[in-house]
């Protein structure tokens, strides 16, 4: 198994990084861009580009919170 690390510090973040980031299959971030769904992103060129900041919103907004029973 191939192991990558990524650099938390980037604004930015390559398909590569955001599929280990976001725990998301490389396929499954292509399919969902090419249905215009899942995590926005930027595209310069021919590369494609996700916002650190935006996936971690996207991430919380779908957060549930429990509350504790008394």
């Amino acid at each position: 198994m191939k192991y990558t690390t990524i650099n938390l510090d980037k604004e930015y973040l390559s398909i590569e990084e955001t599929s280990i980031f976001t725990d998301t299959s490389v396929g499954s971030l292509a399919v969902a861009r090419s249905l215009k769904k899942g995590f926005p992103f930027c595209k310069r060129g021919r590369k494609i580009l996700y916002k650190k900041s935006d996936l971690i919103e996207m991430i919380e907004s779908g957060r549930v919170n429990i509350e504790k029973g008394e």
